[in-house]
C-alpha cells in the first residue's frame, strides 16, 4: 500500500485534510479564519507526505491507517481530531520519531480490527522503536522541547489506549510531565495549544479513573495557556471545568475515606454495645435495634440537625444539579450516532457502517463508560450503553473498551449482591415485626 498522491487543487491544505468546502480566498480562506487555523494556501502536488522516509511497506500501511483515522477521518462525520499533526510534522522537518509513533498506532489499530497476529508483532516492533527514539530525544535539552516529540508521546498514548488501560494512563502522565517541562514559552502556536488541550483532556480521564487529583503543575500551566487562548470559548471552558471536576471527585473520595477512618476510631475510642429485640416499642426503636455508648458521641449527629429551611434549599440545589447532569448525559448519548459515523450534517459526508472508525471510538469510550457508571435512567438505556461499548471494543478494535466492560461487570455484580442482601434483611426485619 503506497501513499496516495494529491492532484493540484485550489483548495487550501487544511480544508483538503478534513474534506470540507473551501471558499478559496487568499491569502487565508474563510474556513481557516473561522476555525482560527493557520492557512498555508493550496497544497501543491508532491508536497511532503507524513510517511516519507518509511521504507518497509507495513510502515506505510500503519502510517496511512493512522492518517485516515486520526487526521483525515475518511468519510466519517467524526473526522480526525489530531488534524494539526501535519503542521507539527512539517515544522519539525518530518521528525522520524513522530513517523514511528504514527506507524505504531496505525498498525496496532489495524491489527486489533482485523485480528492479525503478524500485524500485532509488527506494531510492537514499531512501538519499541518509537519508545527508544522518544527516550533518546528526552535526553536532549533541544529535542525534548520540540512539538513533534510531545506529539509522539501523545500518539504512543493512543497506542496503549487501543491495547491496554494502565500503560495508557502512564503515557498520559508522561505527556503531562513533558508539557510542564516545556514551560510557559511553548504556547506560541495553535498546534501547541491544541496539544495542551489534548493532554489535559486525557489527564482528566486518567485522574478520575485512578482517583488522583489534577496536578498543581498542570493547573499553573493552564493559567498560562489561558493568556494565549480565548477564555470565553466553550471548547476551552469545558476543559477548565473538567479539571475542576476531577479535583472535586478526588476531594469527595478523600473525604469519604477520612470519614471511614474516623468511624473506625470511634469504634475503638467510643465502644458501644448493640442489642436487637423484636418485642421492643417500634415508636422508640428502629427495627428493634439499639446501640448503647459509654459516652454518647453527640458531635457525630451534627449532620442530621440541619435547620428545615437549609435542608430544603440543599435538596433543591441537589435536584437542580441532578437535572443538569441528566441533560448532559442525554445530550452526550445523542452524539454517539455522529461520533460513529451514522449521521452527518455535511453534504460531503456519507453515513456508513463505521467498521474502521477508530478515532470516533477512541473519543466515545470514556464518555460512555462514565455515563454507564452514573446514569440514573432505565435499564434499557444502561444496556444500550453497554452494547455501544461492546461495538467499539469488537468492531473498532479498542481493547480498552472491552476492559472497561469487565469493570462494569464487576460493579454490577457488587451492586446486585448489595441489593440482594438489602432485600433479604428487609424480609427478615418484616418477619420479626409480625411475629
Amino acid at each position: 500500500m503506497r501513499v496516495k498522491r494529491d492532484f493540484p487543487s485550489r483548495n487550501c491544505a487544511n480544508c483538503r485534510a478534513v474534506k470540507r468546502r473551501c471558499d478559496k480566498q487568499r491569502p487565508h480562506c474563510g474556513q481557516c479564519i473561522r476555525t482560527r487555523e493557520t492557512c498555508h494556501g493550496p497544497k501543491t502536488p508532491d508536497s511532503p507526505s507524513p510517511t516519507q522516509g518509511l521504507h518497509p511497506d507495513l510502515d506505510e500501511v500503519g502510517a496511512n491507517y493512522f492518517l485516515h483515522n486520526f487526521i483525515i477521518g475518511g468519510h466519517s462525520a467524526s473526522h480526525g481530531y489530531l488534524n494539526y499533526i501535519p503542521t507539527v510534522y512539517s515544522a519539525d522537518g518530518e521528525h522520524p520519531t513522530l513517523v514511528a509513533s504514527m506507524a505504531a498506532v496505525g498498525l496496532v489499530a489495524l491489527a486489533n480490527l482485523t485480528q492479525q497476529p503478524e500485524l500485532v508483532r509488527q506494531a510492537r516492533t514499531k512501538y519499541s522503536e518509537a519508545i527508544n527514539r522518544v527516550n533518546t530525544a528526552l535526553s536532549s535539552p533541544v529535542e525534548s522541547l520540540k512539538d513533534s516529540i510531545l506529539m509522539s508521546v501523545i500518539s504512543l498514548g493512543i497506542f496503549e489506549h487501543v491495547s491496554n488501560l494502565e500503560p495508557w494512563a502512564r503515557h498520559v502522565r508522561g505527556a503531562a510531565a513533558l508539557l510542564v517541562a516545556r514551560g510557559k514559552s511553548q504556547f506560541s502556536s495553535t498546534a501547541a495549544l491544541l496539544m495542551f488541550n489534548q493532554v489535559r483532556t486525557d489527564l482528566v480521564v486518567a485522574c478520575i479513573h485512578s482517583h488522583k487529583p489534577f496536578t498543581q503543575d498542570m493547573w499553573k500551566l493552564q493559567e498560562e495557556a489561558m493568556k494565549h487562548f480565548d477564555p470565553s470559548r466553550a471548547f476551552w471552558l469545558r476543559g477548565v471545568l473538567a479539571a475542576r471536576h476531577t479535583n472535586l471527585v478526588w476531594e469527595e473520595t478523600a473525604l469519604r475515606r477520612d470519614f471511614q477512618h474516623v468511624l473506625g476510631l470511634l469504634v475503638i475510642q467510643e465502644p458501644y454495645t448493640s442489642t436487637q429485640a423484636s418485642d421492643s416499642d417500634p415508636d422508640v426503636f428502629h427495627n428493634g435495634r439499639s446501640l448503647q455508648y459509654y459516652i454518647l458521641p453527640l458531635e457525630y449527629d451534627l449532620a442530621t440537625n440541619i435547620a428545615a429551611e437549609t435542608r430544603a434549599q440543599l435538596t433543591l440545589e441537589l435536584e437542580e444539579t441532578l437535572g443538569i447532569q441528566s441533560k448532559l448525559e442525554e445530550d452526550m448519548l445523542a452524539t454517539v450516532p455522529q461520533g460513529l459515523g451514522f449521521v452527518s450534517l455535511s453534504p460531503d459526508d456519507h453515513p456508513h457502517f463505521p467498521s474502521t472508525n477508530v478515532s470516533g471510538g477512541y473519543m466515545l469510550t470514556w464518555c460512555l463508560f462514565h455515563s454507564r457508571e452514573f446514569y440514573k435512567g432505565g435499564c434499557e438505556t444502561r444496556q444500550w450503553i453497554i452494547h455501544r461499548l461492546r461495538h467499539i471494543g469488537r468492531q473498532v478494535g479498542n481493547a480498552v473498551a472491552l476492559q472497561l466492560l469487565e469493570v462494569i461487570g464487576k460493579i454490577d455484580k457488587v451492586q446486585l449482591e448489595e441489593e440482594r442482601d438489602k432485600n433479604a434483611k428487609q424480609m427478615v426485619d418484616a418477619y420479626d415485626l409480625h411475629k
